[in-house]
C-alpha cells in the first residue's frame, strides 16, 4: 500500500515504509480501531450544481458528491440512489469476527487522501520456507469515490519484505459483500462460514508454495520465466521500450541477482518460490516507480494484482 497511505494503524510493527501509527497490543474494539488508524471521520452525501449563466447555479438533482466531513474533500461523485457506507460500518461489521477468536485487529488505514479505506483481521501464520514467515489476514477494503464495492477477501503479507501475496491463494478473490447497511451485522454462522472458506484459501495455499518451494530453477529458467512474464523491449518503442527494458533489468536484478528480500534464505534461493517473491517484491516496491501515489491502488486493484496472478500462474505451470 506504500507511500499512498494517509493515515493507518498497525500492531507491533509499522507500515511498508515506516508509516502509520504503531500500538504494542491488538486492539480489542472496533472504536479503538477508527482512533488509532485515522479512520474516525464521516463522508457525506452533498448535492452538486452547475452553472447555468454567470453567477446563476442549478442543483443538479441526479449526481452528488461524497464529501470528507473534516476537511470538505471531495472523494467521489454518486447517484441519487447511493447510500453513504462509513468507515465506522465496516469495522464494526468487524466486530464479531473479532469477538469470535478466529481473529484479531492488526490494521487499517486510508489511501488515496481517504478515497480508499482497508482493514487486516490476522488469522494465522505459516512459514513457508525456514525463516520466510507468511502472515495471514482477512482483508476488508472500501471505497469513497462511488467506483468499488466492499470485499472481504484472505490475503498474507510476507514478513521479509511486507508483500501481500493473494495471488498466491488459490481461491476465488472475494469470499464475501458488506452491504450497505450498519445495522446488518454478520451471524455467528456466517462468521463460522468466512472462517472455513478463508482457512480453506490458505491451506490452498500452504499447497501452492510446497510445490514452488520443492520445485528446484536453474539461472536460464528463471530468465524463461522473466521472459515469458514481461513484455520484449525489442517488439516496443519509444517510452513503452524505454519502461519496459528498466522493468526488465530491475525483476532480473530480483529474481537472478538475488536482490530481493530473503532470496539468500534456506528453501528460497534458486526456487519457483523465490522467483514469484522477486516478482511479488518488484511489482510492490519498484513497478510504477515514478507514480509512486498510485502503486498501493495498482496493488489492490489494478495492473499490479494482475500481474501477480499471471506470475504465481506461471510459477506453477513452470514447476
Amino acid at each position: 500500500m506504500s507511500h499512498e497511505l494517509e493515515t493507518g494503524g498497525f500492531v507491533k510493527q509499522a507500515a511498508w515504509h515506516g508509516l502509520g501509527n504503531v500500538v504494542e497490543n491488538a486492539p480489542e474494539t472496533y472504536e479503538e480501531m477508527l482512533q488509532i488508524s485515522g479512520l474516525d471521520w464521516l463522508v457525506e452525501k452533498r448535492p452538486l450544481f452547475f452553472e447555468r449563466a454567470e453567477n446563476e447555479f442549478q442543483e443538479s438533482g441526479k449526481a452528488f458528491g461524497l464529501v470528507r466531513e473534516t476537511d470538505n474533500r471531495l472523494l467521489g461523485v454518486v447517484g441519487k440512489g447511493y447510500r453513504e457506507f462509513q468507515n465506522e460500518d465496516a469495522l464494526e461489521w468487524c466486530q464479531p469476527l473479532v469477538d469470535s477468536g478466529y481473529w484479531n485487529f492488526e490494521a487499517a488505514g486510508s489511501l488515496r487522501n481517504g478515497e480508499i479505506c482497508w482493514g487486516l483481521l490476522k488469522q494465522g501464520e505459516f512459514e513457508a520456507a525456514p525463516g520466510d514467515l507468511l502472515k495471514e489476514y482477512l482483508l476488508v477494503c472500501w471505497t469513497h469515490n462511488g467506483k468499488k464495492a466492499v470485499r472481504v477477501q484472505p490475503t498474507s503479507i510476507r514478513v521479509v519484505c511486507m508483500n501481500t501475496l493473494t495471488a498466491s491463494l488459490g481461491g476465488e478473490g472475494k469470499i464475501h459483500s458488506i452491504r450497505h447497511n450498519a445495522n446488518l451485522m454478520p451471524k455467528m454462522e456466517e462468521v463460522r462460514a468466512i472462517y472455513e472458506t478463508a482457512t480453506k484459501q490458505f491451506a490452498k495455499q500452504h499447497e501452492n508454495i510446497r510445490v514452488l518451494v520443492n520445485s528446484v530453477w536453474k539461472e536460464k529458467k528463471m530468465q524463461e520465466y522473466i521472459d515469458t512474464l514481461l513484455p520484449d523491449p525489442a517488439t516496443l518503442t519509444g517510452k513503452a521500450a524505454t519502461i519496459a527494458t528498466k522493468n526488465k533489468e530491475q525483476l532480473e536484478d530480483m529474481v537472478i541477482g538475488g536482490l530481493a528480500s530473503g532470496a539468500d534464505l534456506d528453501g528460497v534461493q534458486g526456487t519457483a518460490w523465490g522467483a514469484f517473491s522477486g516478482v511479488s517484491e518488484f511489482v510492490e516496491h519498484y513497478l510504477g516507480q515514478n507514480r509512486v501515489k498510485d502503486r498501493g491502488t495498482n496493488i489492490l486493484y489494478g495492473k499490479g494484482a494482475d500481474l501477480l496472478s499471471d506470475a504465481f500462474a506461471l510459477a506453477q505451470a513452470m514447476s
